[in-house]
């Protein structure tokens, strides 16, 4: 399925943006950077290094892309995975405060995604 969203998202001869860019995971910004002139060592590479290599290459402008909602939404969904997995590491643990720190964040987080629904 990864494959799939791969192909979909980098498309032969298609221009990407920065926006773009940014809602790409990982894999995907490798993906890009294979077909990008001139890259070398995308597979070492975090991903903010990457986006400012990809973006330096292709000659694309950096914007501020903080208020984009899907950006938003991107940030938010991983933030939830983060605090899902904190959430199981407290309850293996017996952490009840941790638990409870962990519990009130992915409350904020859900806020937030359901804020910047479309």
């Amino acid at each position: 399925m990864q494959v799939a969203d791969e192909k979909k998202d980098e498309k032969p001869g298609a221009a990407l943006d920065y926006k773009a860019l940014c809602l790409m995971n990982v894999a995907q910004l490798r993906h890009a950077a294979k077909s990008t002139p001139g890259m070398h060592g995308a597979e070492a590479m975090d991903r903010e290094r990457l986006l400012a290599e990809i973006c330096k290459r292709r000659q694309i402008a950096v914007v501020d892309v903080s208020r984009d909602p899907d950006v938003i939404r991107a940030d938010a969904k991983q933030r939830m995975r983060e605090l899902h997995d904190a959430r199981e590491k407290a309850l293996a643990a017996g952490d009840s405060a941790a638990l409870a720190r962990a519990r009130a964040a992915i409350h904020k987080a859900k806020g937030q995604l359901r804020r910047t629904a479309k």
